[in-house]
């Protein structure tokens, strides 16, 4: 089996739309979207082109998924700024930021588009412990 890695960069809306449009006419099997502040402000545009060319995407943030994405696995945001802000509390002197401790995330999140669970074609056994997410 082999394994052909394309990587598409940009900077801007212009180049994401330009990058999207030649993944179609590359040979593409799926599409794997990096965390990046960048195409996380433009979730919307990533996962409607992937619809369009009916290409199965996984992303690393359920917020994909609530705007259309296909499978996301990834730390929660959410919970991660929950974390942060305990963290802050929990020091009454008011120390610089840079000087708290480093944490990484503990909860992660699988959200799967409920219409590929409610079709069958999931690659997920139904009697799987969750349900749709949306």
């Amino acid at each position: 089996m082999d394994i052909v890695v394309a990587l598409h960069d940009a900077r801007n809306v212009e180049e994401l739309r330009k990058a999207l449009a030649s993944i179609s006419q590359s040979a593409a099997d799926v599409l794997v979207v990096l965390n990046d502040p960048f195409m996380f402000t433009y979730r919307k545009i990533v996962t409607d082109a992937a619809r369009e060319l009916r290409l199965p995407a996984v992303y690393g943030y359920r917020e994909y998924v609530d705007d259309g994405g296909m499978i996301s696995y990834g730390a929660s945001i959410t919970d991660t700024y929950r974390r942060g802000s305990r963290l802050r509390r929990q020091d009454p002197q008011g120390a610089q930021t840079a000087d708290l401790p480093i944490q990484l995330p503990t909860k992660f999140e699988l959200a799967v588009i409920s219409r590929l669970l409610e079709r069958s074609i999931s690659p997920f056994p139904t009697h799987s412990c969750c349900g749709p997410t949306r």
